[in-house]
């Protein structure tokens, strides 16, 4: 009978064992092989807390190469007339799910904190993943809950769309042989509509340093600039504007009392309006009148001068699954003599080229013919190292250029801010 028993406990003690390892599943395996073929995922996204979404949003699998990806997600935004942003999702398939494609709005206002806008963003972006979610095996772990909402009624703005800013600063520094302050202050009122846009702004700086080079020998410098600018844009249809612009300024470092311009302009979108935070190429040209009153005689003989000019420009901007770019050619010339002119290029690309490894290179080349403002005369060694006036120059150029390589895990799911990373 003992030897029964003996038997018995044996065979019971072995079920249980084979009943815990075999039967039962291991849950965290279950689910990482689950997570193992969840969507790939590749953000697009420069002004974005992705720390966050990828704590928020744990379901898929985000990656470091859009190359891997089975999903490319970008996101763009452009300012909105209240002071807050729209953004654009826009979601586009890959590999497998390649023709699944998905764009969605996104607007906040002025008054949303970053933490709320992060999280509208969040559920901005699970609404665009469940087309590809309910494709996987994630499916059956997905709840749509809706939130009632009120019904829609007319909105009352009492500022009828106008926007204010007031920004000041101020900056000192110094030393026991040197000290420097800056004082600035701005003031803008925007009104942005879906037909028309204004804009004013009255900006004002002082910059002001003090050297002392021996005992009883000192340098001091100031710099005064002030503006004041309009901006009235009227939109036509989906590729023309029309509008124009006046400014008023005063600049010590540009020899000019007082400056009025005023110039309407023409621009033409080769592309629609409505695709602007994925492309634009857009063409603007304008015709200028400018009266100058300068603080000191030019190397003209100048006091005051009227002048009327003209200028052409065209704006790239380009952001696809490739990369970027942001490139501008501008041209400037006085009717009086057309010799006196500017021509101004500026580019920028972020290029990935192969798995891993990306390029960027940005520049800007100028040809300057136009600098009627210089004063007359030769400036001191302390103007010219302290740079108070513009000096005398037919060109201006500059140059950057870099490269990253990224390899080892595809993946970037993690998220771990210790020690600020």
């Amino acid at each position: 009978m003992k030897i029964g028993k003996l038997i018995l406990v044996l065979i019971l003690t072995s079920f249980s064992l084979f009943s815990n390892t075999v039967e039962k599943p291991n849950k965290s395996t279950y689910f990482d092989e689950i997570k193992k073929n969840a969507p790939k995922i590749y953000i697009d996204c420069d002004d974005c807390d992705l720390d966050y979404v990828r704590t928020n949003v744990s379901f898929v699998n985000y990656v470091t190469d859009v190359k891997e990806a089975q999903i490319y997600l970008l996101i763009s935004y452009l300012n909105t007339g209240s002071g807050g942003r729209r953004y654009t999702f826009e979601f586009s398939g890959l590999k497998r799910f390649k023709g699944l494609d998905e764009k969605i709005e996104l607007i906040t206002s002025q008054s949303d904190t970053d933490d709320e806008i992060r999280k509208e963003v969040v559920k901005t972006l699970k609404i665009g993943l469940i087309r590809y979610i309910k494709n996987s095996d994630l499916a059956k772990y997905i709840n749509i809950s809706f939130e009632k909402k009120l019904d829609p009624t007319k909105t009352v703005d009492r500022w009828k769309s106008w926007v204010f800013n007031i920004d000041m600063s101020g900056w000192f520094d110094g030393g026991e042989s040197n000290s420097g302050k800056r004082l600035m202050y701005a003031v803008s009122a925007d009104r942005i509509t879906p037909e028309s846009r204004i804009m004013l702004k009255m900006f004002s700086s002082v910059y002001s340093s003090y050297f002392k080079i021996k005992k009883g020998e000192e340098i001091r410098s100031v710099k005064k600039g002030k503006v004041v600018k309009g901006v009235y844009v009227k939109s036509i249809n989906d590729h023309l504007s029309v509008g124009g612009n006046f400014r008023v300024l005063s600049s010590t470092y540009r020899n000019k009392d007082m400056e009025f311009s005023l110039s309407p302009a023409i621009e033409y979108n080769i592309y629609p309006y409505s695709e602007a935070t994925k492309k634009q190429l857009r063409i603007k040209y304008s015709l200028g009148y400018r009266k100058i009153k300068y603080l000191e005689e030019t190397i003209y003989d100048k006091k005051t001068e009227d002048l009327y000019y003209q200028e052409m420009s065209a704006a790239l901007k380009l952001k696809q699954k490739w990369g970027s770019i942001n490139t501008s050619l501008t041209g400037f010339t006085y009717f009086h003599d057309l010799k006196k002119y500017s021509i101004e290029l500026n580019s920028s690309i972020s290029w990935r080229i192969i798995k891993g490894l990306s390029l960027r290179l940005s520049g800007g080349y100028s040809i300057i013919h136009n600098q009627l403002y210089l004063p007359k005369g030769k400036l001191t060694k302390e103007q010219i190292l302290l740079n108070v006036s513009a000096m005398s120059s037919s060109y201006e150029y500059w140059f950057s250029a870099g490269i990253s390589f990224r390899f080892g895990s595809i993946y970037n799911n993690v998220v771990n801010p210790r020690f600020g990373y």
